[in-house]
């Protein structure tokens, strides 16, 4: 998810620095993970499963694929935030379910509902919160970590959001330098 692009194809010389560290997180501590879509540079709207592993915002293909296709580090991005939808009937905008990240351009995302775009904001934002250095986030807001999140604290578990993202309470590393993800 970074301006310069690499393959995550067989061929470690041909994967990024980034990539090739946010492949050695452990999947299973993953903070967060589910099906997201995101809108490509065509403006296409392609479904991945992403998650937020250690400080790293990856997605791969389907969930049960080995490839991850790109790693955004997320100390290294701006706090991501959601998007307004259209206007609701008291006029003002709904939660679309989208949010956005800066990193080396603004990536949109789009969840199955608003409360699953909260959720994925508030546990990056979190995970941005970790790092002492990345003084950009700003707090949370307290309905962004949900109910959900609150479960995987008290189970030291991983939870299930009502759309379906699976709430994972671990914790997170050391920043790194922005690097490159991988490209399709």
């Amino acid at each position: 998810m970074a301006a310069a692009a690499a393959s995550a194809s067989p061929g470690a010389s041909k994967k990024s620095p980034l990539l090739l560290e946010a492949m050695g997180c452990d999947r299973a501590r993953a903070h967060i993970r589910g099906y997201l879509r995101k809108r490509n540079r065509h403006d296409q709207w392609q479904k991945r499963f992403f998650e937020v592993v250690d400080h790293y915002f990856v997605y791969y293909k389907r969930a049960d694929s080995p490839d991850m296709l790109c790693a955004m580090d997320l100390y290294q991005a701006d706090p991501p935030r959601v998007l307004p939808g259209p206007p609701g009937p008291d006029g003002r905008p709904q939660n679309s379910g989208a949010f956005c990240i800066n990193y080396d351009r603004d990536r949109t995302f789009k969840a199955s509902s608003a409360e699953d775009a909260e959720r994925w904001v508030g546990v990056i934002l979190a995970v941005q919160r970790a790092n002492p250095a990345h003084a950009r986030a700003p707090p949370a807001p307290p309905e962004a970590a949900g109910p959900a999140a609150d479960d995987a604290d008290k189970a030291g578990g991983a939870a299930r959001s009502p759309g379906g993202a699976e709430i994972e309470s671990s914790g997170s590393a050391t920043g790194q330098p922005r690097g490159c993800c991988a490209v399709m």
